[in-house]
């Protein structure tokens, strides 16, 4: 009994620690991005940061939960934004559910036809300004004493297909 006690003590505790930042790393403060669409909470979408200035040289991302907030990370694993200028972008993609593949052997013949007959469709749900760092008009300021917590609306809902 002691000893599983102290295993899951030991797990808890090493799975609550954050990674290190590598040597050389810059430090970090802690962003969130709010994303709305027609000004109610963004769920999905993901949320890319770029220097606009090419000074930091790490990806910068997060991904929205279903209060439109995305909490972003460094390099996909370091919680927080290093200090900079950044362009945002936001996307959302829609994939077309797939039938299941069939159980029936007799039936794969005629799956895998209508399959490439009729490939499933991706459409973007977000309008492809916000998703291109040259055209995007969204941007924050990332600083030590400034602010950590910005909203962005990104107008009208859409469902537009990816070519």
């Amino acid at each position: 009994m002691k000893d599983s006690l102290i295993l899951v003590m030991l797990v808890i505790l090493t799975g609550c620690q954050t990674k290190p930042l590598p040597e050389g790393f810059p430090k970090l403060y802690p962003v969130s991005v709010t994303i709305t669409q027609e000004s109610k909470p963004f769920e999905g979408a993901k949320v890319v940061l770029f220097s606009a200035d090419n000074s930091v040289h790490w990806i910068v991302s997060g991904q929205t939960g279903s209060n439109g907030v995305a909490k972003l990370v460094t390099r996909g694993e370091h919680k927080g934004t290093p200090v900079g200028e950044f362009k945002v972008c936001v996307t959302k993609i829609y994939d077309e559910p797939v039938d299941p593949e069939p159980t029936n052997p007799g039936d794969w013949k005629i799956w895998s036809e209508n399959l490439r007959n009729h490939p499933p469709k991706s459409f973007s749900l977000v309008e492809k300004e916000f998703g291109d760092i040259q055209t995007t008009p969204l941007s924050v300021r990332i600083s030590a004493d400034g602010e950590k917590n910005f909203t962005f609306d990104v107008g009208q809902a859409i469902r537009e297909q990816i070519r």
